[in-house]
C-alpha cells in the first residue's frame, strides 16, 4: 500500500526493475499508473505507448493509453481509437459501458450519460450481486446529480437502497454501498439531514462488521466506515465538525494518494468546511493533478473546484482561477446545463 503515496520511491523500484528486465510489463503498468496518480501525463503516455509495444494483445495497455491521451488533451478520436483498441481485445467488452459513460461525462454530455448508465442497470440481472448493482446506479445518479435531476436522483437511490436490505455484502468496500448511495441523495437535498442520519444508524453498522470478519493487518481499514458513515455526508460546518468529532474512533485516517481520488475529496472537504485550508490542501492537490481524468471524470472536475476553493483560501487567487476556468473549460457546454459550471462562475468573478 505504501506504494500509492511514496511514488517516487516506488517509480525508482519499477525503473529498477525495467533496467533489468524491459519486457516486464507489470512493471511498466505500475510505473504509468504511479506517473498519473501524480500528474506526469507524459511520462503515464510513454509508458502506456511502451506497453501496447511489449504487449500488443493486453487490452488494459491500450485503456492506459487513452487514460494518458485524455489527459494530455490529445484530440478525442486518438482517445477513441485507443479505446476501440481496447474493446476489441476485451473478448465480452464487459466493460465497454463504463469506458463509454466516461467519455459522455468527461465531454459534459449527462444526457447520453444518464441513458448509458440506465441501459447497463436494466441489464443487470435482479439476482446479481451487490457490486454488479452498484456501479450502474451510482454513475447514473453522479450523471443525473450533475444536471440537477432530482427525480431521477431520488428513484435510483430509493430504488437501490430498498434492494439492498436484501443483500448480504461479501466485502468490507460492498458493505460501504448503500452509504455512499445515501450521501449522493444527501448532496441534492433529496434526503434532509435528519434522514441522512437515520439512514446511517442503518449501514453503518454492516460496514463495522464487514470490517471485523475481514481482519487483515492495514492499519487504515477503520476508516472506511468514518469516510462512509460521517465524512461523505458533511455539507456544512456542523456536519464537518461531526465527522471530525468521530474520526479518533476510526484512526488513523488514510494520508494523500492512499485510498483514491474519491476518498481524498471527502477528506479535503472536511478541513476546508472547518476553516483549515492548509490540511485540506494536500487532498485536494492529489485529486487536481491526476492525469487519471477519464477514470473519473466527476472526481477529476471536482477536484479542480475544490482545490481551487483551498487554494483561494489561502491567498493563492492566480492559481485559484486557473482552477476554476479547468471547470468551466470542461463542462460550460454541458446537456443539460452543469450547476457547478455556474457556482464556479461566481467564485471565478469573486476574485476579480
Amino acid at each position: 500500500e505504501h506504494l500509492r503515496y511514496r511514488k517516487p520511491e516506488a517509480i525508482a523500484a519499477y525503473t529498477r526493475c525495467l533496467t533489468r528486465a524491459p519486457h516486464a510489463t507489470d512493471c511498466l503498468a505500475g510505473r504509468l499508473r504511479l506517473y498519473g496518480l501524480q500528474g506526469d501525463c507524459a511520462s503515464m503516455e510513454r509508458d502506456a505507448r511502451e506497453w501496447t509495444v511489449a504487449d500488443p494483445d493486453e487490452a488494459a495497455a491500450f485503456g492506459a493509453l487513452a487514460v494518458a491521451l485524455h489527459a494530455r488533451e490529445r484530440p478525442w478520436p486518438a482517445v477513441m481509437s485507443a479505446l476501440e483498441a481496447k474493446w476489441a481485445r476485451t473478448p465480452d467488452a464487459k466493460d465497454r459501458w463504463f469506458d463509454e459513460f466516461a467519455v459522455a461525462s468527461a465531454r459534459g454530455d449527462f444526457a447520453t450519460a444518464q441513458q448509458i448508465a440506465r441501459a447497463e442497470l436494466a441489464r443487470v440481472p435482479p439476482d446479481a450481486r451487490m457490486y454488479d448493482q452498484f456501479f450502474p446506479a451510482f454513475e447514473l445518479v453522479l450523471a443525473a446529480s450533475e444536471a440537477g435531476d432530482r427525480q431521477t436522483v431520488a428513484e435510483v437511490s430509493r430504488s437501490f437502497l430498498d434492494k439492498a436490505a436484501a443483500w448480504s455484502p461479501e466485502t468490507v468496500h460492498e458493505a460501504a454501498m448503500p452509504l455512499v448511495m445515501v450521501s449522493a441523495a444527501r448532496s441534492l437535498g433529496v434526503l434532509d439531514r435528519e434522514a441522512g442520519r437515520v439512514e446511517r444508524q442503518r449501514w453503518l453498522a454492516p460496514v463495522v462488521e464487514a470490517q471485523e470478519r475481514a481482519g487483515g493487518t492495514d492499519p487504515y481499514s477503520k476508516s472506511v466506515a468514518w469516510v462512509v458513515g460521517y465524512a461523505i455526508n458533511a455539507t456544512d460546518e456542523e456536519s464537518a465538525r461531526e465527522a471530525l468529532d468521530a474520526m479518533p474512533r476510526y484512526a488513523p485516517i488514510p494520508p494523500p494518494g492512499l485510498r483514491g481520488t474519491d476518498v481524498d475529496l471527502v477528506i479535503s472537504s472536511i478541513y476546508l468546511l472547518l476553516g483549515r485550508p492548509e490540511d485540506a490542501r494536500p487532498y485536494s492537490e492529489t485529486v487536481a493533478r491526476s492525469c487519471l481524468r477519464l477514470e473519473n471524470p466527476y472526481a477529476w472536475v471536482f477536484g479542480q473546484q475544490q482545490h481551487g476553493k483551498v487554494l483561494a483560501a489561502l491567498g493563492e487567487e492566480e492559481a485559484a482561477r486557473a482552477l476554476y476556468q479547468r471547470v468551466i473549460d470542461a463542462w460550460q457546454g454541458a446537456k443539460p446545463a452543469s450547476h457547478r459550471v455556474d457556482a464556479v462562475r461566481a467564485a471565478l468573478e469573486a476574485l476579480r
